[in-house]
């Protein structure tokens, strides 16, 4: 699955313009229902979601304005950095397959923003926490887990 479902209309060219993306098409995540959460940090939340199709995706939906400028200029950094490194990973083993990019459009009085996301491939069962809560890695997983994180340098 390279394409998703409806892109958004007129309006992704201005969050393309802002987030620096003018080659990347911008999916509509209303579109998209979401199932569960799976994980979050300070600047965004992961969710498994399905599209209207009825595939499995993962949704890392970034929160813009949470700090002002300074943390918007920082996010939107990191943004686009992780769009990029998964750009750069496609293909590769042990790593997630990058869908695109969705944006949700939220309304705030007289203005509208666009919260953008990654959708990426949704990966079932525990999480890596999850495995190591016991207090260490299983052997059957450490090979992967190393595979998956040392694979991409020696390869790209």
């Amino acid at each position: 699955m390279n394409k998703l479902p409806v892109p958004l209309n007129v309006e992704a060219a201005s969050v393309q313009r802002v987030f620096g993306l003018e080659d990347e098409a911008i999916f509509d995540l209303q579109h998209f229902h979401l199932e569960e959460r799976l994980g979050g940090g300070s600047t965004s939340e992961v969710f498994h979601a399905v599209t209207p199709e009825g595939r499995n995706v993962a949704i890392k939906q970034y929160r813009f304005g949470i700090g002002g400028a300074k943390d918007y200029d920082h996010i939107r950094t990191a943004f686009k950095r992780e769009v990029k490194l998964f750009r750069d990973l496609e293909g590769v083993e042990h790593i997630p397959q990058f869908y695109g990019i969705g944006a949700e459009r939220i309304g705030r009085g007289n203005f509208i923003t666009y919260n953008p996301a990654l959708i990426m491939e949704y990966v079932s069962g525990k999480s890596l926490a999850d495995r190591m809560a016991p207090g260490f890695l299983q052997l059957t997983y450490a090979p992967v887990v190393h595979n998956g994180i040392i694979y991409p340098y020696f390869t790209k």
